[in-house]
């Protein structure tokens, strides 16, 4: 069973603007019964900084966890297109009690991550320019339009794992100025420069 809200948000961006997409899992806190908070957190989030709109992507939103791309024009990443249209939440129910799972074994991480990644970068363009009872009805029932839809318990052994970094690792890494201390910077006095 799949329930569902979509904030429609045009994406209007020039041709050779660059599109930048992260995806990333995460484990909630309390358990999720409806997607109310989490679209009213990220609705807010958004309109306060990117209020042009310029964001989209998808959360699945599961009990206990969600899986979410997003998309934002930047010049961090050099992503072709878009997958998505504009920002859409959608609630994956699950028959799982599951709260937590073992961390993901290190040599099934990549591939796990890729199956999500292709999952979501083909979801995104079928959802792409279709009139809004045709997009509810599709997100509606996600599983019966998609096979691949990931499954609560690979979404959570994810989040427990250590193989990739963390949000904030992550941002240190692509969102930080470049700052590296070259070996002739720090001796003094200043070796004489190359010739060629």
């Amino acid at each position: 069973m799949l329930r569902l809200t979509h904030t429609s948000r045009p994406i209007v961006s020039p041709q050779t603007t660059s599109i930048a997409r992260i995806i990333y899992v995460a484990r909630f806190c309390r358990r999720e019964l409806n997607i109310d908070h989490q679209k009213a957190m990220f609705t807010k989030m958004f309109e306060k900084h990117y209020p042009d709109g310029e964001i989209a992507g998808i959360l699945l939103l599961y009990p206990t966890c969600c899986v979410h791309v997003i998309e934002v024009i930047s010049s961090t990443e050099d992503v072709p297109a878009r997958c998505f249209g504009s920002w859409q939440i959608a609630y994956v129910a699950s028959p799982s009690s599951l709260d937590v799972m073992d961390a993901l074994e290190p040599s099934l991480m990549v591939k796990s991550a890729t199956s999500i990644n292709n999952f979501l970068r083909k979801l995104g363009p079928t959802l792409v320019g279709l009139a809004e009872p045709a997009l509810w009805k599709r997100l509606h029932s996600l599983e019966a339009f998609y096979e691949d839809v990931p499954s609560l318990e690979l979404v959570l052994s994810m989040v427990a794992s250590d193989e990739a970094p963390s949000i904030a690792e992550y941002l240190d890494i692509y969102d930080a100025p470049v700052n590296v201390d070259l070996d002739s910077e720090l001796v003094w006095p200043m070796p004489a420069p190359i010739e060629y």
